[in-house]
C-alpha cells in the first residue's frame, strides 16, 4: 500500500516531527522494487525518517511554510479492521503548536 501524507504548514517552523500510525502487523518497505516511485513534493526534506512497528515518523530541522507531500510504502501482513490513531505534526520544542488529522478505519481483506 502506498501512503501519501499531505502537510500544510501555516508558518515556517523549526524542529517538527510528522507521525503517521501503522496498522498492527504492517511493515514499512524501503530499498526494494516495491518502494520505487515514492514521491516527495514541496520544499520540505526530512533530516531523519524513523520506521518503527507502530508509526512512520519524519523529523525536520526546518519546515517551510506551504504544502508538502511525502510518500512511503507499507506491506500489510494481517487482515482485519483497524481503527487508526490520528496523524500528527508537532513542533518538538513547542508542543502547543501542532496539527492532527483523524484517520479513517482501514479494512484489509484476506
Amino acid at each position: 500500500m502506498r501512503v501519501r501524507v499531505e502537510l500544510e504548514a501555516a508558518a515556517d517552523m523549526t524542529w517538527v516531527v510528522l507521525s503517521d500510525p501503522l496498522p498492527a502487523g504492517a511493515a514499512i518497505i524501503e530499498g526494494t522494487i516495491d518502494a520505487q516511485g515514492e514521491r516527495a513534493e514541496g520544499e520540505a526534506w526530512p533530516d531523519f525518517i524513523e520506521r518503527s512497528f507502530t508509526a512512520w515518523r519524519a523529523y525536520f530541522s526546518y519546515l517551510p511554510r506551504g504544502k508538502h507531500v511525502l510518500e512511503y510504502t507499507v506491506r500489510l501482513n494481517n487482515a482485519g479492521r483497524f481503527q487508526m490513531p490520528t496523524t500528527r505534526a508537532e513542533a518538538m520544542y513547542a508542543p502547543d503548536r501542532f496539527g492532527e488529522l483523524p484517520n479513517a478505519v482501514l479494512e484489509v481483506q484476506p
